[in-house]
Parts: structure tokens; sequence; C-alpha cells
């Protein structure tokens, strides 16, 4: 498996071998366990319930429900388990003295309280109501996510004021246009259009510079990890498609 990684992207640019080691033994223990939850749930080291995981389930089931009546089905089922969706992120993993929402470690049984651009990621599918949600957009605008200054490439995916921030190291720093994206359809929805344009402005603009990257470095743009990567372009062409359409 690593040697996988370094033949795709800089060393570097990777986890290092230590966290593949993790890696691989968490999965080979889901496979000894043959995925059964009544077993991994006895003997697994990790067992997060993740905010974006969830988030996206729901937002992914209210559209299963659109599509279903678009095409003369019964939506029923898939809105029933978006709104069960809905409930529980906001009753488990929604920490109300902060405003955020944050990761479950269900073997220790409490928050994970690291604030990752995740956090946010339950306005993306609708789930905080309006006071809940100009809650949270307060709480991304007083952490270190570049809101304030908008002197970012785009934003960032960990609180840039964290010790442990690393602009080079996945999911500990860079730049992602897929969590970009998510984020700026989900503050459109709770009237940012300022913020949510200037987000989709700087990721087109961070694609014609550096080219279409699996993710970028917050402060110089810096193409990091794979090249050319798919789903980087396939989202960078959504955001231009409406634009084209609108000049011609």
């Amino acid at each position: 498996m690593q040697k996988k990684y370094d033949e795709l992207a800089e060393q570097g640019d990777r986890p290092k071998r230590t966290y593949i080691e993790k890696y691989s033994y968490l999965i080979e223990n889901l496979y000894k366990n043959n995925y059964n939850w009544g077993k991994i749930s006895g003997n697994h080291p990790f067992l997060i319930q993740g905010v974006l995981f969830n988030s996206i389930l729901c937002k992914s089931e209210r559209d299963l429900g659109k599509i279903a009546e678009a095409i003369g089905y019964d939506p029923y089922i898939h809105y029933e388990k978006a709104d069960k969706l809905k409930t529980a992120i906001n009753k488990k993993l929604y920490d109300e003295t902060e405003g955020i929402y944050y990761n479950f470690d269900l073997v220790n049984q409490r928050h994970i309280k690291r604030d990752t651009i995740f956090s946010y990621m339950p306005l993306f599918a609708g789930i905080p109501d309006k006071d809940m949600g100009k809650r949270v957009l307060d709480t991304l605008r007083t952490h270190c996510f570049c809101i304030a200054d908008m002197d970012c490439v785009a934003i960032p995916s960990y609180d840039m004021c964290q010790v442990d921030f690393d602009g080079e190291f996945y999911w500990r720093g860079p730049v992602w246009v897929n969590i970009n994206w998510y984020l700026a359809q989900g503050i459109r929805q709770y009237g940012e259009t300022e913020l949510s344009d200037w987000i989709e402005n700087s990721l087109i603009t961070l694609a014609d510079r550096h080219g279409f990257h699996e993710y970028y470095d917050p402060d110089s743009g810096r193409g990091l990890g794979e090249k050319d990567f798919s789903w980087t372009a396939a989202l960078i062409i959504d955001l231009i498609a409406p634009r084209l359409r609108n000049e011609n």
C-alpha cells in the first residue's frame, strides 16, 4: 500500500508509514470480523460517528426522495430516513455550548473536539434550523478558516490557529475542492450569498492557476497529492457551467 501511495504522489503529501500501518490494521480487523457490526462494536479501536459522512447521507436520502417524486415513486422512505438522520445529528453531534458540530468517538463516548471544516458540513444538508445555522456560521467566522479576511486561496480543511495545523498534510490543513463545494452550497442556503460566491470563484481561480489537483496549499495554492484529479475537475466544471449559460 505504501508503495502505491509513493507512486501516485510526492511522499511528503501522503500519510507516513506509521499511519498507513494503522489504517491497514483497522481494515484487516473489519475483514476478520466479516464486517459484522455486532462483532466490530465490541473489539474495534476506532469507531467514529462522523459529521461529514452523516451529513452527506442525510442530503443523499432527501435527494433520492426528490428523484422518486419526479419519476412517480413513493418518496416516503427516503424522506423518513433523512428526517431521522437530521434529528440524530442535531441530538448527538451538535455541541450547544460551542455552537458547532463535532465527530463522536463511540469507544470513549465523547465528542472529538477538533475544529475541522467537517464541523460545518450539516449546512450542506440543511440540518440546522435557521437560528442554529446562523450560530454555526458565526462560529465559522470566529475561527481561523480565512473567512474574515478572505486571505487564503479557499477554505482550509483545518483551523489554521491550531498548533497541529499543516497546510500540506492531507486533512490537517489543505484546501479540498469537494469540501469547499459542499460548504459553498450549504452557506448559500442560509443566505450567505457573498461568501458562497467568494468560495466558488476562489475554486475556479485555483484550478485555473494550478491545475486539477487532489488538494492544495491554502496559502500558496500549490497543487498537492495526485494531479489531474477527476472530482476536482468535475466540480470545477459544475461551477463554470452555469456561468457559461448565463453569458450565452
